[in-house]
């Protein structure tokens, strides 16, 4: 491997590594190396952070290391909350919509600040994909909140997300058939 190869994957484990210890309590996220890439606001970094946060955590993690998480993701929200049409963003937040595979419950807050951000700084319509699939799983359970984050999701991005279109028909199949009529409206 180059150099360079063999730096960057140090950097990947450097960053795991910090991730595993601030999950299981070892670590603060305010201290530490994760401390010092939140300052930095390094938008290269902060993509690293949450590309591997999906590493560490399994896909059915313990409720105290799931908080955790929840807890970082929702800081590195907070910062870009600050400055969120900076550019930056669009690239540190990259892959941020994995992270909802392990929320399980679709009212959670998180799971809208989530959808927000992916939405507003989606660059391609098939970034989309993995908000509709999660919505779907949740069509017929929570479908008051599905309507809701839908009718974000086309409000907030600058396309439609339209793939894949039969979990967008039966997105909208269930709204209807749970009387969503004001979801629908706004969806229509």
């Amino acid at each position: 491997k180059s150099n360079s190869s063999r730096r960057n994957h140090l950097q990947n484990r450097v960053i795991e590594l910090s991730l595993v210890a601030i999950v299981l309590g070892h670590e603060n996220a305010n201290e530490g190396i994760l401390g010092s890439i939140i300052s930095d606001r390094n938008p290269d970094e902060w993509q690293l952070v949450i590309s591997s946060i999906g590493s560490v955590i399994s896909e059915t993690p313990d409720p105290g290391h799931l908080d955790k998480a929840k807890s970082l993701i929702s800081r590195l929200l907070d910062v870009r909350d600050t400055a969120p049409s900076d550019p930056k963003w669009k690239k540190s937040f990259r892959g941020l919509e994995r992270f909802l595979t392990l929320l399980k419950d679709p009212g959670d807050p998180l799971v809208a600040r989530i959808i927000r951000v992916v939405a507003s700084d989606t660059e391609n319509p098939w970034e989309l994909n993995d908000l509709i699939e999660y919505l779907h799983q949740f069509k017929d359970t929570h479908p008051k909140t599905i309507g809701e984050l839908y009718v974000s999701l086309l409000t907030l991005s600058t396309f439609a997300p339209m793939w894949p279109p039969e979990k967008v028909r039966d997105v909208c199949q269930s709204l209807m058939e749970h009387s969503e009529t004001t979801s629908m409206i706004d969806i229509c």
